[in-house]
């Protein structure tokens, strides 16, 4: 198992798939890399980076990551904008057509049609 954990952008990666979420992290930590064997640990302010050859204080942060990412696996997925919202948009009527049309199906309240006739009356077609 690759890791990749960059706590100032609460990123972890885990065999190349990354997940931004609330972690818990060390407080001085800044980025743990691990290649599955070793790896190193880089802190913030003062403490030098430290070679390491156990995980296992970090594997806490793995196991966040894995419970998020079952969460993520699960959650339905919702599709795209471009999947329905332009298609719809490209294939409705335009919105002055659509008003119009409730316009005359006596669709709106009494006040709003004599409003909608009053500017109609004013501005009659050609």
């Amino acid at each position: 198992m690759r890791v990749n954990i960059v706590a100032e952008d609460k990123t972890v990666c885990v065999d190349g798939v990354c997940i931004t979420n609330e972690y818990t992290f060390p407080e001085d930590l800044w980025a743990v890399h691990w290649n599955g064997v070793s790896g190193e640990v880089e802190y913030t302010g003062d403490t030098s980076n430290e070679i390491i050859a156990d995980f296992s204080v970090y594997q806490p942060i793995v196991d966040e990551w894995t419970t998020y990412k079952a969460e993520l696996d699960v959650a339905p997925a919702e599709a795209p904008p471009e999947e329905y919202t332009i298609k719809r948009s490209r294939d409705y009527p335009p919105v002055g057509d659509q008003l119009d049309a409730l316009f005359h199906g006596g669709v709106f309240p009494a006040d709003m049609a004599a409003t909608i006739q009053a500017v109609k009356d004013a501005y009659p077609k050609p």
